[in-house]
């Protein structure tokens, strides 16, 4: 022999006992229930404030707006000479402080005459500002009668049967 070895069969690998796979994982849908639940549940309670807020901010621009208009009635009801109007959108005690202690419609009507120049109304009402604080609204205007200067004055606004009613005016 020569030191040559005859070729060996070839060898096949060696089998496995046991094979190696993996388990197919487990699925489970109370994770996800649970983390959708908790998205809902969060994404709603951040939907109810936005809304409230959104609501909020729209009924507070309302009532701006409808205390504004109050003033401008109040101005309308100079240029008139509108008694119940004036009446409308005042309480008692700011008639008795506009008019008086002794206010009546023949007070009204002669202050409402004062504003007039020739017989015609030369009164200025112009908002610059309104604001709400809780359940009561602050409008600041600047007035002008004729010629004469300018004059800042703050109505102090409040609900009264659902209507907003002047219930305290001054110089600002």
């Amino acid at each position: 022999m020569s030191g040559i070895e005859p070729p060996r069969p070839p060898v096949a690998p060696p089998q496995l006992v046991y094979p190696l796979t993996v388990p197919p994982p487990r699925t489970s849908w109370v994770p996800g229930i649970v983390g959708l639940s908790i998205f809902v549940f969060f994404g709603t309670i951040v939907a109810g404030i936005v809304l409230s807020a959104t609501a909020a901010g729209l009924a507070d621009r309302a009532d701006l707006a409808a205390a504004e208009r109050t003033v401008n009635e109040l101005d309308a009801a100079y240029a008139s000479g509108d008694c119940d109007k004036f009446e409308a959108v005042t309480t008692d005690d700011v008639r008795q402080e506009i008019l008086g202690r002794n206010y009546d419609c023949d007070a009204f009507e002669a202050a409402a005459e004062a504003l007039t120049d020739g017989g015609d109304y030369a009164y200025s009402v112009e908002i610059v500002r309104s604001a709400k604080f809780d359940d009561t609204v602050v409008v600041t205007t600047r007035e002008v009668f004729g010629d004469e200067s300018l004059n800042r004055y703050s109505y102090i606004l409040e609900k009264d049967n659902g209507e907003w009613r002047i219930t305290r005016y001054g110089r600002s």
